[in-house]
């Protein structure tokens, strides 16, 4: 199993396919595995590199505090370490929130993004929205194990991020 030392953690990632890059970067509470039905037809045309952020799946879970734009530099980390330069990216949920941090603090590395599933901000209502979270978690708690003080540490990064008043500065095809 493929690990790197990123910052201050061990990642775990995955490498499919040829081509040219492609980073997925998964959502909250969940991780790789999230990638498992799409993941063989993207390598198909890219190389694919995909991977758990901080606090979920294989790599470390530090109990302490996270951010979104740590993740980015974790992912930025991971990227270069495997000699990436470049990437399209894809991101699901806070993996998008990740994506657009990534591609705002990093300008030269990102060639694409598609954002699925996200925001620049959190939510208005988030209270209604993570009590919708909640009770789905049994579901999320089987597939995606996590320890507790990760996915809350995840789950405040995401609330609390906010890049609206820096989207005038994405200049890559996005969607």
């Amino acid at each position: 199993m493929p690990y790197v030392k990123v910052n201050d953690i061990h990642m775990y990632y995955e490498i499919h396919g040829d081509g040219e890059p492609l980073l997925l970067i998964v959502g909250l509470a969940t991780d790789i595995s999230e990638w498992d039905g799409i993941i063989h037809w993207l390598a198909k045309k890219y190389q694919v590199l995909a991977f758990d952020n901080r606090g979920a799946g294989r790599t470390d879970k530090p109990d302490t505090h996270y951010s979104i734009e740590m993740m980015a530099d974790d992912t930025v980390g991971l990227m270069q370490t495997l000699g990436m330069e470049q990437a399209h990216i894809l991101g699901i949920s806070m993996g998008g929130r990740i994506a657009l941090a990534l591609s705002l603090r990093h300008p030269q590395i990102a060639r694409r993004l598609v954002l699925v599933s996200t925001s620049a901000r959190s939510i208005k209502n988030w209270r209604r929205y993570f009590f919708g979270l909640l009770s789905s978690a049994p579901i999320f708690r089987s597939k995606y194990p996590q320890p507790r003080y990760a996915f809350m540490w995840q789950r405040q990064a995401s609330f609390v991020y906010n890049c609206t008043d820096k989207l005038h500065e994405l200049h890559i095809p996005t969607v």
